[in-house]
């Protein structure tokens, strides 16, 4: 019988980056990678099209690309403690996007502001002075 894997949860494990292997679950919904040494994301990450929950927090991330705004079955995200100073204008795509967990980056509070305009309103509620949750 074939299987799927929906959840992949590999954390506080010093990954230096995304295994590929990882990467060719298309039907994975859930993947933490929460407390590694991950500096960026694969582009093949995007093609992920069924992940709800994806969880980057305390890796080295300095930036996400824009096809980050592809993931449309995105509800929960976080990239807390990486070293990101603003996302791309395609997160206004994340319309499912109920949690962004965001605090304890280089963002701004410009670039709060502007992140706050581009997420879904019901996300918007996750945010205070000190930055995203």
């Amino acid at each position: 019988f074939p299987f799927t894997i929906e959840f992949h949860f590999l954390m506080k494990m010093n990954v230096e980056f995304i295994p590929s292997s990882i990467l060719k679950f298309t039907g994975l919904k859930e993947l933490c990678l929460n407390d590694n040494l991950i500096s960026q994301v694969p582009s093949e990450l995007y093609q992920l099209k069924q992940i709800e929950y994806l969880g980057l927090g305390n890796n080295k991330i300095g930036a996400f690309q824009t096809e980050l705004g592809q993931l449309g079955n995105l509800n929960y995200l976080a990239v807390f403690g990486n070293p990101i100073s603003s996302f791309p204008e395609t997160v206004s795509g994340l319309k499912k996007l109920d949690w962004f967990a965001g605090w304890n980056t280089r963002m701004d509070e410009s670039a709060i502001n502007k992140i706050k305009t581009l997420l879904p309103i019901q996300t918007r509620s996750n945010f205070d002075g000190k930055g995203i949750h």
